[in-house]
């Protein structure tokens, strides 16, 4: 009879471990509430969150890294929306293809006139794009060999700044934020100084 107890004894022992082995590990706490790196996986890119920005979602894999949602400002009836993506490296990650078919989202008085500014936040290089026109808004995820979006909804009075960031070894990362003019015209400076505080 003992015997059998010291069995069971020790099969629930190595049940309790193997329970705790294979439990995911507690989400670690932002003291700072939000302002804290976004970015975690070695060899990326870390950035500060302004202030009052929503987290929607992030990642430390895959090419869709944080998503962030802005209230609306002004007369907009719409908060703005900022997206960043590890292009990572080779020829269908550079940067200029990605600046151009942001720009290409745009379309009626003022797309082709979009303003271009370099920036150099130490060792990386940025290129902003900026342009406020009629913005084509997909209702679906691009699909087909060129990853075009086969259907959209035409916002007028819309603005975009988009900013592809070279950062050598650890590859191109491409910045986004679209929105309602006035929307995204309130929060210029808050996405340049998260761009700034890149390293």
């Amino acid at each position: 009879m003992r015997r059998h107890w010291r069995r069971f004894l020790l099969a629930v022992s190595c049940l309790s471990a193997l329970a705790c082995k294979g439990a995911p590990p507690e989400p670690e706490h932002d003291p700072d509430g939000g302002s804290a790196p976004a970015a975690s996986a070695p060899g990326d890119l870390h950035w500060k969150v302004p202030p009052g920005w929503n987290v929607e979602r992030t990642a430390d894999r895959g090419l869709y890294r944080a998503k962030y949602k802005i209230s609306a400002s002004g007369d907009a009836k719409h908060e703005a929306e900022v997206l960043v993506q590890r292009l990572g490296r080779g020829p269908k990650a550079e940067i200029a293809p990605k600046l151009k078919e942001f720009l290409e989202s745009f379309e009626g008085p003022g797309s082709d006139e979009p303003s271009r500014e370099k920036m150099k936040v130490r060792d990386l290089q940025i290129e902003l794009v900026e342009v406020a026109a009629t913005y084509k808004f997909p209702m679906m995820p691009p699909a087909g060999p060129k990853k075009k979006a086969m259907a959209h909804v035409l916002k007028e009075d819309w603005r975009g700044i988009a900013a592809g960031v070279n950062a050598g070894e650890r590859g191109n990362w491409y910045f986004q934020m679209v929105g309602p003019n006035d929307s995204v015209a309130a929060a210029k400076s808050a996405f340049v100084s998260m761009l700034e505080s890149l390293e």
